[in-house]
């Protein structure tokens, strides 16, 4: 049999009433002896309502009331347990007759000789509801989102406290793992003295401008790099300053960050299939017609010229006749070779800027579409806005006029471009959507302007449009993550959650 702890009555009182969980104590035939105040909270029932009840019929759903007593008569017969000395989340029975998860932990103790039950039992309700709302949240993502999460949940947070002096006086184990520093080495020196292999003028001037968490790169053998989250928090104290360094290894999170806004991007374009094929048909079809137009045109002038060949010939020969030179003008007015040789360079020159135009599109959809990198980069934003707006034209051209004005002497600016490009796109797509619902059943166009321009060291994008506007009730909402007004199946609301 199991060892039981002893307790005095008053120390058992003293949990009985101060316990923050539910406690309840069972005796070794199922009745309860003891009910605390959070017991009744829990579980609706009064004390004085359930002493002396079984507490199979008070607390367990009708469902597991057997398998209840059978543990009982097990544990009775051989002294084991499965639950005894664990935690272990079941189902509870409130007094209004409907379940609820709960958390319950139970060991043998002995008062005045007899052997009781004493379990914790904490409602996990809320716990359970906010597992269920991000499980229902992971569904909806894509499937790098849901391997994200997997690794977020495996991955602890790292905590190291710097006094006032700038010594270490905490350092967690995830710290030793994740800078190779035993929590020896570390503790009582100076944190600028441990060989942490990143960026210390950068570490230094985060301690100095703390808030929120910031990217630094850890230097590895070899050529190769790590990134790690921190947050710094400064903590006043009598002499000084000191630090706390909270963070985690982020690598694999900027990965997926970086899969997930290419999978988004790929997503988009899906989307705006139909209309980038129409917008490469169009000028596919004329090319097409003018290659036909001039497949037959050369037929026809390969015939005349066969003519006029002939007609060199006995030119040359002195042997030319009136019949030869009536047959060459007839086919010549026949076949209207003066249209044909006015018609040609316009097909010719028609089929180039069609090719032109394909190659345009397709040149804006490749560099739309290009992953990009986790790191930032020097960008010419004006030609990134002008592939973004070539891609949804589809999705404009036919409700609204596009203006655009760029500043010409926009410097380059270091940017994530994979999730410029998403915003960008995102809006304009959403500004033709609510041009349409303003202009439809009419023949008018609404107009989108795109506007760039330097602002001190900063660059300003303008995008604005003549569609019905955002809701003032919503408006606190767009940056909400899946948050949108659109119906089902035409947005995800994660446009711009990115910003």
């Amino acid at each position: 049999m199991n060892k039981s702890l002893s307790l005095d009555s008053e120390t058992s009182h003293i949990i009985l009433d101060n316990a923050l969980d539910a406690h309840i104590l069972m005796d070794m035939d199922g009745m309860i002896v003891g009910w605390n105040q959070q017991s009744e909270r829990i579980f609706g029932w009064l004390a004085e309502e359930v002493i002396g009840s079984r507490l199979s019929e008070i607390i367990i759903p009708p469902v597991y009331r057997e398998a209840h007593e059978q543990g009982i008569r097990t544990f009775l017969k051989t002294g084991r347990s499965a639950i005894l000395g664990s935690r272990i989340e079941i189902e509870g029975w409130h007094r209004e007759q409907w379940q609820f998860p709960i958390e319950l932990s139970v060991i043998p103790v002995e008062r005045n000789g007899s052997c009781l039950f004493s379990a914790f039992v904490r409602d996990i309700t809320e716990r359970k509801q906010v597992e269920l709302s991000l499980q229902e949240a992971k569904d909806r993502a894509e499937g790098a989102a849901q391997e994200r999460a997997g690794i977020f949940a495996a991955v602890d947070v790292f905590f190291i406290y710097v006094d006032c002096n700038g010594r270490v006086t905490e350092w967690t184990i995830r710290a030793e793992e994740t800078f190779g520093i035993a929590e020896s080495q570390a503790l009582g020196r100076l944190l600028q003295e441990l060989p942490i292999p990143w960026n210390w003028d950068e570490v230094v001037g985060l301690m100095q401008r703390p808030g929120g968490q910031k990217k630094v790169r850890l230097r590895q053998g070899h050529g190769g790099e790590r990134f790690i989250g921190v947050t710094i928090t400064p903590i006043t104290q009598d002499h000084g300053v000191g630090h706390i360094f909270m963070g985690k290894d982020i690598t694999d999170q900027l990965k997926l960050d970086g899969e997930i806004a290419q999978s988004q991007k790929l997503e988009s374009i899906g989307q705006l299939a139909a209309g980038i094929a129409h917008e490469i048909n169009t000028p596919i079809q004329f090319v097409g017609d003018n290659i036909v137009f001039l497949r037959d045109s050369f037929t026809v002038l390969l015939r005349a010229l066969g003519q006029y060949q002939c007609l060199l010939k006995a030119v040359k020969t002195d042997t030319c006749s009136q019949s030869l030179i009536e047959s060459c003008e007839a086919t010549n007015e026949q076949d209207d070779l003066e249209y044909l040789l006015s018609e040609i360079p316009v097909a010719i020159h028609q089929s180039g800027e069609g090719v032109s135009r394909v190659s345009v599109i397709v040149r804006a959809m490749k560099e739309f579409a290009h992953p990009g990198s986790h790191e930032k980069v020097e960008v010419n934003l004006n030609n990134a806005i002008m592939s973004t707006i070539t891609v949804a034209s589809a999705e404009w051209k036919y409700v609204a006029e596009m203006k655009t004005h760029l500043d010409p002497s926009l410097p380059h600016v270091p940017c994530l471009l994979g999730e410029f490009n998403q915003v960008v796109l995102n809006i304009i797509v959403n500004a033709a959507h609510a041009i349409a619902d303003v202009v439809k059943d009419t023949s008018s166009k609404g107009t989108i302007t795109v506007s760039t321009e330097s602002v001190g060291d900063k660059v300003e994008i303008r995008i604005a449009d003549t569609g019905s506007g955002i809701p003032e009730s919503v408006r606190t909402k767009i940056f909400d993550p899946f948050f949108t007004t659109k119906e089902v199946g035409k947005g995800t609301g994660q446009g711009l959650a990115h910003l």
